[in-house]
């Protein structure tokens, strides 16, 4: 069968770890429809193990290839983590594609999707075994600046993400948080994203006593 002929949705929801190499090639050459296809169906695999294309997919295509290699890694990450297989399947997950999740979090500042790095941010929680408190603190530095630059507007997709922030900093920052998140307060002319950062400030301030 040649590769034109192959439904590569069902063959990579069906596919496994040694079918790798050869969904890896087509991959390559592929045009944007069918690279979503192959990303969206990695969730449907029995096989948890997926590192090789997912590393591959952050390795990018090339240089000027950015906001492509952002869609890709985003869609990917959706099928394979944010979907409702359940803790134990999910687990399994993470722990199978454990170095390119690593990678993935060194190197969270230099994706341009806001919706991307949001869902890093989300999976953060569950990366037990590796330093999350950098890039998050990364993560609300961008955001802090973004906020002075653009006098306290950030686009949907930005303010999406700033939220996704706070979310984090609840639930795994510290007071070393508290000056970002009373930053993003004073800055910000949302007045609901204002309000939540005030909110997770006086939070973490009150676990900090």
């Amino acid at each position: 069968m040649s590769a034109e002929a192959i439904d590569w949705g069902d063959f990579v929801a069906h596919s496994s770890r040694g079918d790798d190499s050869f969904i890896l090639d087509e991959l390559k050459d592929a045009d944007l429809e069918t690279s979503i296809q192959i990303c969206q169906a990695l969730g449907a695999r029995s096989d948890p193990y997926a590192e090789d294309i997912l590393s591959w997919l952050l390795a990018g295509f090339s240089r000027s290839s950015g906001y492509r290699n952002d869609l890709l890694v985003r869609v990917a990450l959706t099928s394979l983590f944010e979907e409702g297989q359940g803790q134990a399947a999910l687990q399994a997950r993470l722990d199978a594609n454990a170095s390119f999740l690593d990678a993935l979090v060194k190197n969270i500042r230099r994706f341009h999707d806001p919706q991307l790095t949001g869902m890093i941010l989300r999976l953060l929680p569950r990366m037990a075994a590796m330093n999350r408190l950098t890039p998050l603190m990364e993560t609300g530095a961008d955001l802090v600046a973004q906020l002075s630059r653009n006098e306290g507007r950030l686009s949907t997709t930005e303010n999406a993400l700033a939220n996704d922030y706070l979310a984090t900093v609840q639930e795994i920052g510290g007071a070393d948080f508290m000056e970002q998140c009373l930053e993003v307060a004073r800055l910000s002319r949302d007045s609901v994203l204002t309000e939540n950062a005030r909110k997770v400030a006086a939070k973490i301030a009150g676990v900090s006593r």
